[in-house]
């Protein structure tokens, strides 16, 4: 019976979903990367897909205040990064590149909520660290080599370095990227020991409007809008809050009509030991098995869930686990007979002996 129930209840779920979908929200998708031949940035064709949650979900990362505003920065007037020592408008144009197109404050930002670190990112170690192509051959920077042309394939995975750290001018080789182990330029410190957010993801999108945009604040943080050159941080009513450049000086700016068509945001993978949720991806964690330990811990291998796995019923004729074995009778035992099979025997023998005179007639 209680398999039947079972059964019939799976049935039903089944069908209620086909009759009535999950609404779902949005996700966005995360390319994995990594970095070939020192040099070569390579797409390796699988993406991280994280659940946008409600802006009502309690386990949002960044949480709206009472009034349903949200800002994660508490104070612009505390920041690090306002001012670059890279910022060169002269022959070294990459550096103002990436100073007033806001992808320095973009890192900025990304490190500040991800790591609760406050520096300037080094324009330095973004040029002479990072892959100059991706696995097609197309350039990252320019052909003049100091600018970029595709923010989106910046990533995190050489990590960002204090520019205080790395110093302010580029090594005397082209492209000759510092190690790990090479003294700050000021203290005893290691580039190791001020590089930042090498486990970070990266992601671009597309054509967001105001209620897309305070999602992507709310789930991921800053909001980097390519084409406009800012970088979005939260929203106060209708308005939305962004840092800008202006000539190399920070600013900041507000403003309610919001269509963006391309955008950048970063976020920090989860660890699938201690944080996994029902909505989390079997892209970002991976399903257990029935027969793992952790299969009994995954929210996800509920019922409905997308790590569910149906149990085997067993065959109606094999016995219950939990049913005695019978003693096994020795071989040159009889079967032992019931009141039904003496009958059986008896008519058995009067009929052999009935028979067997008529036979020999013959």
């Amino acid at each position: 019976m209680n398999q039947l129930f079972n059964v019939l209840l799976v049935f039903g779920l089944t069908a209620l979903n086909a009759i009535v979908p999950l609404q779902r929200n949005d996700v966005q998708k995360f390319p994995i990367y990594t970095i070939e031949s020192g040099n070569i940035l390579t797409d390796n064709q699988t993406t991280i897909l994280v659940q946008i949650k409600d802006l009502n979900d309690t386990t949002l990362r960044f949480q709206p205040d009472i009034d349903g505003n949200l800002t994660i920065f508490p104070d612009l007037n505390s920041l690090n990064w306002q001012i670059s020592e890279s910022y060169d408008t002269g022959f070294d144009v990459g550096s103002e590149q990436y100073v007033n197109f806001g992808f320095f404050d973009f890192q900025a930002a990304v490190l500040y909520v991800y790591k609760q670190v406050n520096i300037a990112p080094s324009y330095w170690h973004l040029y002479e660290c990072q892959p100059r192509y991706d696995e097609n051959g197309t350039g990252i920077f320019s052909a003049s080599g100091t600018t970029v042309s595709d923010w989106s394939k910046i990533t995190f995975i050489p990590g960002v370095v204090d520019e205080v750290c790395y110093g302010n001018q580029r090594s005397s080789q082209s492209f000759d990227c510092k190690t790990s182990n090479t003294t700050c330029q000021f203290g005893a410190d290691t580039i190791a020991d001020h590089t930042y957010g090498n486990d970070l993801l990266i992601a671009q999108g597309s054509k967001l409007d105001a209620a897309g945009l305070k999602l992507r604040i709310a789930n991921f943080g800053p909001v980097y809008d390519i084409a406009n050159w800012r970088v979005f941080y939260g929203w106060d009513d209708e308005d939305f809050l962004y840092l800008k450049r202006y000539n190399g000086g920070f600013g900041k700016g507000q403003e309610s009509n919001i269509a963006i068509n391309d955008y950048i945001v970063a976020y920090q993978p989860i660890d699938c030991s201690t944080e996994i949720e029902e909505t989390t991806s079997a892209e970002e964690c991976q399903c257990p098995e029935p027969t793992d330990a952790a299969y009994s811990t995954d929210p996800r291998t509920q019922l409905g869930g997308i790590c569910y796995v149906e149990p085997d019923d067993p065959s109606p004729d094999d016995p219950s686990p939990d049913d005695p074995l019978p003693d096994d009778p020795l071989p040159d035992d009889p079967l032992p007979l019931d009141g039904s099979g003496y009958t059986r025997a008896a008519w058995t023998i009067i009929v052999v002996v009935l028979l067997l005179p008529l036979l020999s007639m013959w």
